[in-house]
């Protein structure tokens, strides 16, 4: 299971990194002179927003002004996985809970390659979120467990 757990986690922060991979500055330029944005659209990039800067889904020009900001791109970069809070995957899993901004349909998208981007991140993040969410409880046992072996240490070496 631990294996699977790796397997499945190394994957989605792959397509992570692959997605963010792929947006180019040329791909914000494009994204940022569309007059009119489908709901699709929309939906994709306040969720990224949201995400990046902490910020609850917000109204239409208002995420669009942190979505233009210089370091977007350097932010996805530095995003990681073990970021990703259960209240993120709850927010998440109402962004997936869309039809229209599910794998399949995003794939036939015909937009902006830049929203195709970020919406394989989002399901990427996703995946690694679950993982991480699943791992914490594990993680804080291992802190502990790491404390009582260093506690054991300090005893042995006062007795010795």
């Amino acid at each position: 299971m631990e294996q699977e757990i790796g397997t499945s986690l190394a994957r989605h922060a792959s397509d992570m990194e692959d997605a963010v991979g792929r947006i180019d500055m040329s791909d914000l330029a494009e994204v940022k002179r569309l007059a009119k944005m489908s709901d699709e659209m929309c939906q994709v990039l306040n969720t990224v927003v949201w995400l990046l800067f902490d910020l609850r889904p917000l109204a239409r020009d208002t995420w669009k002004i942190k979505l233009f900001e210089p370091d977007l791109l350097k932010k996805l970069q530095g995003f990681h996985w073990d970021d990703v809070t259960e209240e993120m995957m709850q927010t998440l899993d109402e962004h997936f809970a869309n039809p229209a901004v599910s794998v399949e349909n995003m794939e036939s998208f015909r937009g902006p390659a830049m929203v195709k981007h970020l919406s394989k991140w989002l399901w990427a993040t996703r995946g690694c979120g679950k993982t991480a969410v699943s791992l914490k409880p594990k993680k804080e046992q291992l802190c502990v467990l790491q404390l009582e072996l260093e506690n054991l240490h300090r005893e042995l070496a006062l007795i010795s």
